[in-house]
């Protein structure tokens, strides 16, 4: 479950994450975290950012394929199963700027969710501190309070509104998640 979305530094967002090697001939298992897949197309010019360096370097997708509900990639001039495994754990960037205009006003970009100011009926409870998605396509919001962090699923049924201009994501429905008496 452990598909976290996130901001590189706050001018680039996250759209996916290499996981592993695939093979011999150089592809790497990509975890999608968009809701755009073609950004992993044929010919595609990405940018892989190393976390633990703070560097980035510039590629191009060769192939990819689709295989278990993952993406398979392979990228120009990585022609081997040790050179696919030193991409591992890197992740797909690119500037907010770059973004596409959502015209759903049912969703959002996780950059723009996470950091807002979390109520209820009775009052402020936290912050957004990140989604998280499953393999089944089910989001979760992490709320980060003055005690322990909460999960709470991100669906309408528990979400009354988002207010992304206003800072606010008005929760409903939170009976057994925790106390909200506080």
């Amino acid at each position: 479950m452990e598909k976290l979305s996130k901001s590189a530094n706050n001018n680039q967002i996250y759209y996916g994450k290499i996981l592993a090697p695939h093979g011999i001939k150089g592809y790497v298992k990509v975890q999608v975290l968009t809701d755009f897949p073609e950004q992993f197309m044929k010919g595609k010019k990405i940018e892989l950012f190393n976390e633990s360096t703070g560097k980035s370097s510039l590629q191009v997708i060769e192939e990819y394929k689709i295989s278990s509900n993952r993406y398979l990639i392979k990228l120009i001039g990585i022609d081997n199963r040790n050179n696919a495994a030193i991409l591992s754990g890197r992740y797909f960037v690119k500037k907010r700027e770059s973004a596409r205009t959502i015209s759903d006003e049912n969703k959002f970009y996780t950059f723009e969710v996470v950091g807002l100011r979390v109520m209820t009926e009775t009052g402020e409870v936290g912050t957004v501190k990140n989604v998280i998605f499953d393999k089944d396509s089910q989001n979760y919001l992490i709320i980060e309070t003055e005690g322990d962090d909460i999960l709470i699923p991100f669906k309408k049924e528990f979400v009354a509104d988002i207010d992304i201009e206003g800072g606010l994501l008005n929760l409903k429905n939170l009976e057994g998640f925790f106390d909200v008496e506080n």
